[in-house]
C-alpha cells in the first residue's frame, strides 16, 4: 500500500476508535460506575440511554443510505467527529437521565457517521489513490476502539469517578479526532482527476440483483440480532453464574482483544475463498463460541468461546461491508447504509425479546439460546446468496 493509502487507513481507524470504540461503546463498561455514583439512576434510565444510543445510529444509518453527494458526506462526518467528542464531555456535566439520552442519540449518529460515512470515504480515496481497498485493516479499527475503551476505564477505575472517566476519554479522542480530520481527505483535496466518479447522481453503478440484496440483508439482520443479544447480556450472564463471575471482566475484554486483528483476518479468508464463504465459516465459528459461552462450561471454555464471538463479529460486518462497496464501488455509502440499518433495526429488537425472555425464566441461557438459532438462519439467505454470486 501507498503512502497515502497508509495515511488515509490510518485516519479511518482513529474515527472509528473515536466514534464508535468511545463515543458509543465505552457506555457500557462506565455504566456500573455511573449507576452507583448516581443516586435514583435505575436500570430503565439505563435501558432509556441504550435506546438513544441505538436510534441515533439508526438514524445515522438511515440518512447515509439516501446521501448521494460525497461533498455532503465528508461534511456529516467531520462534524460526527466534533459530536463525538462533544457527546463524551457533555456526559460528565450533568446527571439528568434524559439529557444523558439525547447526548447518547448523538453519540449513536456520531458512530454512524464513523462506521458508514467514513467508510465510504476511505474506499472512495483509496481507489483514487490507486490503491486496491483491502478494508480489514480499516474496520478493525472498531475492535481496537472497544478494546482502548474497556482498558481506559479499567485503569483510570483506580483514581478516577465516573465523570473524570468521560472527561479523560474527551481528552483521549482529541487527538483521534486530529488525525482523523487530516488524515481523511476530503473530495477538494484528492487530485481532480481522481474525483471524476464521485457517486453523485448521474454516476450510480447498475444495481445488482435485487434478491443479492435482499439476501444480504437478512443474513446481517440475524448477525445484528446475535450480536447485540450476545454483547449485551454476555457480561451479565457470566457475573450471575456461581463459578463464572471472576471471567466476566475478562470476557468482554477478550471480546474487544479478538474483534481488533479480526477484520484483517476474514477479509484476507475472504480474498482466498470468496467473501460469502468466508462469511459462511465465519458464522459457523461465531455460533460455536457462543455457544460455549453457556452456562455450564468451565471458565476457560467461556474465554475461548468469548475470544470466538470477538474475533467473528467484526470480521462478519467487515466482510459485509467490503461486499457492498464492491456492489457500489462509486457510491458504497447507499449499500452500506442500507445494510446498517438492517443491523441496526436487529439491534433494536433483540434486546427487547431476548431480555423478556431473560425476565421471564431467570436466565440468560434462553436468550443466548434464542439468538444462536438466529444466527443460525442466517445460513440460510447466505447460501442463497452463494448461489446467485
Amino acid at each position: 500500500m501507498n503512502p497515502d493509502g497508509q495515511r488515509v487507513i490510518w485516519g479511518g481507524i482513529s474515527a472509528l476508535v473515536l466514534t464508535v470504540g468511545i463515543a458509543r461503546f465505552a457506555y457500557t463498561p462506565l455504566l456500573p460506575m455511573m449507576q452507583a455514583g448516581v443516586p435514583g439512576f435505575s436500570d430503565a434510565d439505563g435501558g432509556l440511554l441504550a435506546a438513544g444510543n441505538y436510534v441515533g445510529y439508526l438514524s445515522g444509518a438511515a440518512l447515509a443510505a439516501r446521501l448521494h453527494d460525497i461533498h455532503l458526506k465528508d461534511r456529516l462526518f467531520r462534524w460526527g467527529l466534533v459530536f463525538a467528542l462533544l457527546t463524551c464531555a457533555g456526559m460528565a456535566l450533568t446527571v439528568n437521565p434524559w439529557l444523558w439520552a439525547v447526548l447518547r442519540f448523538f453519540a449513536g449518529l456520531s458512530a454512524s457517521a464513523g462506521l458508514v460515512l467514513c467508510s465510504g470515504l476511505v474506499m472512495h480515496a483509496l481507489m483514487r489513490f490507486g490503491t486496491r481497498p483491502r478494508m480489514g485493516l480499516y474496520f478493525g479499527g472498531v475492535g481496537l476502539g472497544l478494546a482502548v475503551a474497556a482498558i481506559a476505564v479499567a485503569i483510570q477505575a483506580i483514581w478516577l469517578d465516573w465523570r473524570e472517566q468521560w472527561l479523560a476519554l474527551t481528552l483521549l479522542g482529541i487527538p483521534l479526532a486530529w488525525i482523523a480530520h487530516r488524515w481523511v481527505p476530503s473530495p477538494e483535496r484528492l487530485p481532480a482527476s481522481h474525483t471524476a466518479n464521485s457517486g453523485r447522481p448521474g454516476h450510480a453503478d447498475a444495481d445488482p440483483h435485487r434478491n443479492r440484496i435482499l439476501w444480504l440483508q437478512l443474513a446481517y439482520f440475524c448477525a445484528g440480532f446475535c450480536y447485540v443479544v450476545t454483547a449485551t447480556f454476555l457480561v451479565d450472564m457470566l457475573a450471575s453464574t456461581s463459578g463464572l463471575e471472576p471471567t466476566a471482566p475478562w470476557a468482554w475484554v477478550l471480546v474487544g482483544i479478538a474483534a481488533a486483528p479480526s477484520c484483517l483476518f476474514w477479509e484476507r479468508v475472504g480474498g482466498w475463498i470468496g467473501e460469502v464463504n468466508a462469511l459462511i465459516l465465519a458464522w459457523l465459528t461465531q455460533i460455536a463460541g457462543i455457544l460455549m459461552t453457556l452456562p455450564g462450561n468451565s471458565a476457560v471454555v467461556v474465554l475461548v468461546g468469548a475470544f470466538l464471538f470477538g474475533f467473528t463479529f467484526m470480521g462478519i460486518v467487515a466482510v459485509v461491508l467490503t461486499l457492498a462497496g464492491h456492489m457500489y464501488p462509486s457510491n458504497p455509502a447507499k449499500l452500506m447504509g442500507r445494510l446498517t440499518l438492517s443491523f441496526g433495526i436487529a439491534q433494536v429488537v433483540g434486546p427487547a425479546i431476548a431480555g423478556t425472555m431473560a425476565e421471564v425464566s431467570g436466565s440468560y441461557a434462553g436468550a443466548t439460546l434464542l439468538a444462536t438459532g438466529v444466527l443460525a438462519t442466517g445460513l440460510l439467505p447466505l447460501s442463497r446468496l452463494r448461489k446467485e454470486t
